[in-house]
């Protein structure tokens, strides 16, 4: 009887000793989170341009398009609601911080009908296109992504007699 008493408490030990082990990790591990409100989740709301290219040189009108995630766009007539709203494109301007309210004012081009993509009559040059999120309040969402573009110079006064051939 003494011999099996023995075996379950070393058994018991032996099992307190791995479960101990296991609690104490590599702090270093990249695939842990400490919890930090600061990281982005895979539930946070997303977009990116997808439509110009970065760098890209491009004719007027520009089409900018963007996709979406853990986001639903939809009319900015909508009451606001958490993980919905529209897209604002941003020419020429800096992202809002979160919680900012996006101004109607030139520069801004306001989504209000949910759609993910626009023309945008630019001038000659290079632009800055951010597309940001923000909620039917046009409060804006910490989701934007930037691209920089060419527009290039289109000779209006082009008289070579050449056709679209």
């Amino acid at each position: 009887m003494g011999y099996e008493r023995r075996s379950i408490l070393t058994g018991a030990a032996s099992a307190g000793a791995l479960a101990l082990a296991g609690c104490i990790g590599d702090d270093d591990d990249p695939d842990e989170t400490d919890g930090d409100p600061e990281e982005t989740t895979d539930t946070d709301p997303s977009i990116s341009i997808s439509q110009p290219t970065d760098g890209a040189t491009v004719d007027a009108p520009v089409t900018i398009a963007a996709s979406v995630e853990n986001f639903v766009l939809e009319s900015a007539e909508n009451d606001p609601r958490e993980g919905a709203g529209h897209a604002h494109v941003l020419i020429d301007r800096a992202p809002y911080d979160a919680g900012e309210t996006i101004p109607f004012e030139d520069g801004i081009v306001h989504l209000s009908d949910g759609g993910s993509s626009t023309d945008l009559e630019l001038a000659t040059g290079e632009h800055e296109l951010t597309m940001q999120l923000a909620n039917a309040a046009h409060v804006a969402h910490d989701a934007w992504d930037t691209v920089t573009v060419t527009v290039a110079d289109v000779d209006e006064t082009d008289d070579s007699g050449g056709g679209p051939y």
